[in-house]
C-alpha cells in the first residue's frame, strides 16, 4: 500500500538545522519535482534512435553493433535500410551498417563526439522519454523496480541523469574504475533510479520491469 504524500509547510534555515535529523534519520525533504512539459521540436534523428546509437553505435561511423532484433527494426521503420552487416565468431552481436545514418551523424556534429546535443535535452516528454528509452535498451538493466545505466563516457551520463530528472524522478549517480579481465579501463559511471513508467522498449528487459 502506498502511503500518502504528507503534506508540506515552509521552515526557516535556523528550524532546519535545530531539527535537521530525527535519530540518524533525516527531518526533512522537499517533493520531487514533476516531469517538465515542453512543446515537441523538431529533430534530426528520432530519439530512440540517437540513444541506441549513443550506446551501441560506433563512433565514428553509423555502425551499430546488437543482438536485438527489436533494436535493427526500429531503424528499419524509421526508414533506415541495411546496407551491410558483419558477425565475429563467437559472438551473438552482429554490427549493421544503416545507410545514411553516417552522413546524418556528421551532420549533427556527432561522429567522434558521442554526446546528447541540447535539442534533444529540452524537447518534449514523450521524446526526451524515447531518448532515454534508447540508451536504456542498450546499456540499461532492471532488477525489477530499480533501473541503472552504466557508461564511460560522463557527458552521456550527465545528459541521462538529466533526462531522468527531467521525467520527475530522483537520479543517483556513483563513479567506479571499469575492468575488462582483471585489467583497469578507466573511470566509468553508473545512473540508478527508480520509474513508475516503462522505460524499455525490448520486450526482454521490460518484462522484468516492475
Amino acid at each position: 500500500q502506498i502511503e500518502p504524500v504528507p503534506s508540506g509547510s515552509i521552515r526557516t534555515t535556523a528550524e532546519i538545522v535545530s531539527t535537521l535529523k530525527v535519530g540518524r534519520r533525516a527531518n526533512h525533504a522537499i517533493e520531487v519535482a514533476r516531469a517538465l512539459e515542453i512543446p515537441e521540436k523538431t529533430l534530426p534523428l528520432d530519439p530512440y534512435l540517437l540513444g541506441a546509437w549513443l550506446g551501441d553505435g560506433t563512433s565514428s561511423s553509423g555502425n551499430i553493433t546488437t543482438m536485438d532484433s527489436e533494436i535493427v527494426g526500429e531503424f528499419k521503420r524509421a526508414g533506415f535500410t541495411v546496407g551491410w552487416i558483419g558477425s565475429q565468431k563467437n559472438n551473438k552481436a552482429k554490427t549493421y551498417r544503416f545507410d545514411g545514418l553516417t552522413s546524418l551523424l556528421r551532420e549533427i556534429d556527432l561522429l567522434n563526439h558521442k554526446h546528447v546535443p541540447d535539442i534533444y535535452l529540452w524537447s518534449s516528454r514523450e521524446q526526451r522519454l524515447a531518448l532515454l528509452q534508447g540508451l536504456l535498451d542498450t546499456d540499461g538493466t532492471t532488477d525489477g523496480s530499480g533501473v541503472s545505466f552504466c557508461n564511460t563516457n560522463q557527458q552521456i551520463i550527465e545528459a541521462t541523469s538529466h533526462l531522468i530528472r527531467s521525467l520527475g524522478y530522483k537520479s543517483y549517480v556513483r563513479e567506479y574504475r571499469a575492468k575488462l579481465n582483471g585489467r583497469d579501463c578507466g573511470p566509468a559511471w553508473l545512473v540508478s533510479f527508480t520509474p513508475s513508467v516503462p522505460v524499455f522498449r525490448l520486450k526482454r528487459k521490460l518484462q522484468r520491469q516492475n
